[in-house]
């Protein structure tokens, strides 16, 4: 699917609004960003628009160069395989967990070299923090995982993560997260924020969209001050 395409117009706008109520435009100014899995450069362009240092960093080659065609400092980087050795300020991660053939390490990984996260990934509807299973993905498709699979967590599995690894987080369950567009007088919903868990073990799948869930996170490392606007902590 192209990254200009509705669905990822509707998706992004949700999450940019988001990002706004619950955090200052202020607090990206000047912070060292990394962009995982940036994608079509979407992000990376409102981030470097809110005076931040962004470092994109994608594992598809026509991905990687699309990004410097349009200006973007970037770097190819394997989410599967590859490891961050510098630090930032913050790490943008949103749109890739689940593109990814297994998350614990890497996401440890993150959360070592980042003082703020911003994390957002498709889930399994369950409470069970050893839930996490895996799905077939189309490795020749830019939006999907160069590795062929993908995983499908539960929050509280991304959660413990977190925790192990000096990770303080609010989980953001806002209905303004949630994306719909309207397909010929149809309401789509492609995200739900807001869903109640009812353990079913059901998840979002391009073949089999049995529950269009996601989870979203404001994270901050442990001895950082909550970034989160004082109303809404």
């Amino acid at each position: 699917m192209a990254f200009d395409s509705q669905h990822y117009q509707e998706v992004h706008k949700s999450i940019k609004a988001t990002v706004l109520k619950y955090l200052e435009p202020s607090f990206f100014a000047n912070k060292s960003v990394i962009s995982i899995g940036e994608g079509g450069g979407d992000f990376a362009k409102w981030l470097i628009d809110m005076s931040a240092n962004v470092l994109a960093k994608d594992a598809h080659p026509d991905n990687v160069s699309e990004l410097i065609a349009k200006g973007i400092p970037t770097e190819t980087f394997d989410a599967n395989t590859d490891t961050l050795t510098n630090s930032y300020d913050l790490c943008w991660h949103v749109q890739v967990l689940y593109h990814l053939a297994t998350i614990d390490n890497h996401l440890a990984n993150i959360c070592n070299k980042s003082n703020f996260l911003i994390l957002q990934t498709e889930v399994i509807d369950s409470e069970d923090p050893t839930d996490c299973v895996t799905v077939n993905e189309l490795s020749d498709r830019r939006d999907q995982s160069r590795s062929g699979l993908g995983t499908r967590p539960s929050p509280a599995y991304v959660e413990a993560i977190l925790t192990a690894n000096g990770m303080q987080f609010k989980r953001i369950t806002d209905s303004l997260l949630n994306t719909t567009y309207d397909d010929k007088g149809t309401q789509v919903t492609i995200m739900r924020y807001d869903w109640t868990c009812t353990n079913t073990k059901l998840y979002n799948h391009w073949n089999d969209p049995a529950y269009n869930i996601a989870s979203f996170w404001i994270c901050w490392k442990n001895g950082q001050t909550n970034p989160i606007v004082a109303n809404l902590q």
